[in-house]
């Protein structure tokens, strides 16, 4: 055998440095109804996990649906947990046994009431349990954090039966789903809860807004209370329009961050806000606008490796007429260093976001438009400010060193290609014909050791040369 021409192409892979995965992308799932995501979290494979609404799938009322992704943005796969009738994540965390746990909503009679709904998984998204909460009438749980015993905290909205005005809820789950306590905590005014965080000092911060039957008016509200629900303290804050504090995070010392905006009422956005508290509520630093030149709202904040602010949201470009996500970090004094916008040629709505192991940024949410609506996710490095298509990127191949499957990323949609796996001897172990710009790749009894894998379009000239490893 004429071993020439595979010694020439190994040895220019032996040569390669391959590209990691420092990858940006913008990509859409789901296209057929409405679909949107409202928590994202990191997984310690590299890849992402989100939550949120889903008409698409089984129930087109609406369905709370988990999917993973692999750090290239293609879907793994996607499980269902609906009731009938419309039910939805609003927020999702990691468990430390692996798992996951989403924090939502059903409907028990469509469009009057909700109960809180809440379902645990194991890390394969296969449901572990599930539980209802709340009251008779209008319920909803929105952020959760687990605590170190492994119970869960929710906070959300509770509709009082007599004067029917909502209020913070807070309740507490035990590792396997049982119902511990539900409290409607005590600030004197009506109000719902959004985003729940544990404090450095171990207290739980939570981000709410008052409740007011003028959709103009409202305060972004911060309150500290114990794991038991024992109110530390609360505090407002006022924009001058429909104002809301949509997230919250930790910081040192029992301080936090808190982040969202004001609008007119009208869901129009009149500017972004970005507070910062001391541990027992005093504030310390607001910045209403973050710095930037068009109208904007914050929906999520997290706290990188760097102990930096990093946000995301929503900012209206005044040239094409339609609000656009992005990511950015906030300096001392929440001024906004550094913007990366998400392109979609459509109104967009971020919801939230995530870091990954690498310092990758992901924010996510809903597009919707004459021509394109679903789930939006963008992943950006916070190293660089460079923003393309997932389809526009370089050939991406991971994880590598693999033991179960790979996944091959090689672009060229609709073009046949060929895959082709040596052993570093040069015998031929595999190969795969695709037309497809992505591919998983099986270990089907590949023996632990290095190979040589080639791509080639339909006409035999080379795409690609890799170097892959595949564990024992």
């Amino acid at each position: 055998m004429n071993t020439r021409p595979y010694f020439t192409w190994l040895m220019l892979l032996l040569a390669v440095r391959l590209s990691a995965q420092q990858l940006a992308f913008n990509r859409l799932y789901n296209h057929q109804r409405y679909d949107d995501a409202r928590g994202i979290v990191a997984t310690p494979d590299g890849g992402l996990v989100f939550t949120g609404l889903n008409k698409s799938g089984p129930d087109s009322l609406g369905d709370m649906y988990l999917s993973k992704i692999n750090a290239a943005g293609a879907i793994i796969w996607t499980r269902f947990y609906g009731r009938e009738k419309e039910d939805g994540g609003n927020a999702l965390v990691l468990v430390s046994d692996g798992g996951f746990l989403i924090s939502g909503h059903t409907a028990l009679s469509y469009g009057l009431a909700c109960d809180g709904y809440v379902v645990k998984t194991n890390a394969e998204g296969r449901e572990e349990w599930r539980a209802l909460i709340g009251t008779a009438y209008d319920d909803v749980c929105s952020g959760v954090a687990e605590l170190p015993d492994g119970s869960f905290l929710m906070t959300g909205r509770i509709e009082d039966p007599q004067s029917r005005q909502f209020g913070v809820m807070l309740t507490r789950l035990s590792a396997k789903g049982k119902q511990t306590f539900m409290k409607t905590l005590a600030i004197n005014q009506p109000a719902i809860g959004l985003d729940l965080a544990l404090a450095s000092d171990g207290n739980v911060l939570i981000s709410d807004f008052t409740w007011s039957d003028d959709p103009k008016q409202a305060d972004m509200l911060v309150l500290k209370c114990t794991p038991d629900g024992n109110l530390l303290w609360y505090t407002t804050f006022n924009a001058d329009g429909n104002d809301r504090a949509v997230a919250v995070t930790g910081l040192g010392n029992g301080a936090c961050a808190v982040v969202g905006g004001s609008t007119d009422g009208q869901d129009q956005f009149v500017r972004a806000v970005a507070l910062r508290y001391d541990a027992g509520g005093h504030l310390l630093a607001a910045s209403e606008g973050i710095g930037l030149s068009t109208p904007a709202y914050l929906s999520d904040v997290v706290v990188d490796h760097s102990d930096r602010l990093v946000v995301c949201g929503m900012q209206f470009n005044p040239e094409n007429g339609l609000n656009e996500p992005f990511g950015g970090i906030l300096d001392e004094s929440l001024a906004v260093q550094s913007v990366v916008t998400g392109d979609y040629q459509s109104n967009c709505r971020t919801r939230c976001m995530a870091l990954d192991g690498a310092g990758n940024l992901i924010f996510g949410g809903n597009v919707e438009s004459a021509v394109q609506y679903g789930v939006f996710m963008t992943k950006i490095s916070m190293v660089t400010s460079n923003v393309q298509w997932v389809n526009e990127a370089p050939v991406l191949l991971f994880p590598n060193p693999f033991s179960e499957m790979t996944y091959l990323k090689i672009g060229y949609p609709g073009v046949r290609k060929h895959l082709y796996i040596h052993d570093l001897s040069g015998r031929l172990m595999r190969q795969m014909d695709f037309d497809t710009e992505e591919l998983f790749v099986p270990r089907d009894g590949l023996a632990a050791g290095r190979y040589a894998w080639k791509v080639t379009d339909e006409g035999g000239r080379v795409v690609s040369i890799l170097n892959v490893v595949v564990w024992q």
